[in-house]
């Protein structure tokens, strides 16, 4: 194969000899040349540097050279196409049935007439969670900064709100199905706690048995079911008609207070957004840090040191826009809601008062 040199030659090294060894060996024959390298540019040019050269400062040359040239490289490219709201969504959601189809595939090896299936199913899961690792690249703090305002909104904000609601979109098709979506969602909640767990003790070369890490998804499972229930606007796809608790409230107050108390429970519509804002983020971020404090327990993990409190300051992020917009959501709903029942319970006590004969 031809290695290009800096002297303008070609260097013809025998197939199978490492390239650095051919150039090591034609130096000591006296070539004073060094290796050209080559940087794929996204156009599907090549740009071919000195092996001694820095990437950036041999773009930086070329630019100098030819400054109405797009040097942008194939990788740089690459990377770009992977950020963004759509790749994040993607990620999140494979990354999800990726952990249910690992999960399904433990729950299943047991049986001898499911084994083939449980080998498939373990087989996809790992498929998908590689996929979902490889498609999406988060704006790094550099990235963001570089962008300013919008920036800084991409990568704390949208890109985390998309990756978190593509996540539960399984998990809320679970909970929609008729008559036993408490039931299945449910399960899935474990299955996906259990796929999570089997899947971080291959990557690290542990042993993983379901009957020890029962507790462990017993407690995820839990904690997670405490912020599904506050997903806002999905409320109604758990089983329960969201509306019900308030109409109740407004109702006890005008039973116990009059009119007047059922006004203070209906409150201001920037009121009930901003308390269920707080309610939502807390019950994702506390389930989710919960859930993870479980997860390094049952790996002998500290629970305490930097590594575990950088786990839980991501978890933060990932999980407050997905807590705001929610609570945002079932906030607005609330109000109206209750606005309407106080509504309606004022029409009927205007109909039933005493009229003038």
């Amino acid at each position: 194969y031809a290695i290009p040199l800096s002297n303008g030659q070609m260097l013809h090294a025998p197939e199978g000899m490492d390239r650095n060894e051919a150039l090591a060996h034609a130096r000591s024959m006296g070539v004073e040349a060094e290796g050209l390298k080559d940087i794929h540019l996204a156009n599907g040019q090549i740009l071919h540097a000195p092996d001694s050269m820095d990437e950036a400062e041999a773009i930086a040359q070329a630019k100098a050279l030819k400054p109405d040239m797009d040097f942008t490289t194939k990788a740089q490219a690459e990377h770009v196409a992977k950020q963004g709201m759509g790749p994040a969504a993607a990620s999140g959601l494979h990354g999800a049935l990726g952990q249910l189809a690992t999960g399904a595939g433990e729950w299943t090896e047991d049986a001898n007439i499911l084994k083939k299936p449980s080998d498939w199913l373990k087989q996809k899961g790992a498929e998908l969670s590689k996929k979902a690792a490889e498609e999406y690249a988060p704006l790094t703090k550099e990235e963001a900064a570089a962008q300013g305002p919008l920036g800084y909104a991409k990568k704390y904000f949208a890109e985390p709100l998309a990756q978190g609601a593509a996540g539960i979109v399984p998990l809320a098709g679970a909970y929609a199905v008729p008559v036993v979506g408490p039931a299945l969602g449910t399960a899935a909640l474990a299955t996906q706690e259990t796929g999570a767990l089997a899947q971080e003790a291959q990557q690290e070369g542990r042993e993983f048995t379901k009957a020890g890490a029962l507790p462990t998804i017993a407690g995820a499972t839990a904690l997670n079911y405490l912020g599904i229930k506050h997903l806002g606007p999905l409320r109604k796809a758990f089983g329960e008609e969201f509306s019900a608790g308030e109409r109740a409230a407004v109702k006890a107050a005008i039973d116990q207070g009059g009119f007047e108390a059922a006004q203070q429970v209906v409150g201001s519509k920037l009121g009930n957004i901003a308390k269920n804002v707080g309610i939502s983020s807390g019950a994702f971020v506390s389930g989710d840090v919960g859930t993870r404090v479980l997860e390094r327990i049952y790996a002998d993990k500290p629970v305490a040191d930097d590594d575990a409190f950088k786990e839980y300051g991501d978890i933060l992020t990932q999980d407050l826009p997905l807590g705001i917009v929610a609570g945002a959501g079932r906030g607005y709903m609330a109000h109206g809601a209750k606005a309407a029942a106080l509504d309606k319970s004022g029409a009927e006590m205007r109909a039933a008062a005493p009229r003038p004969m």
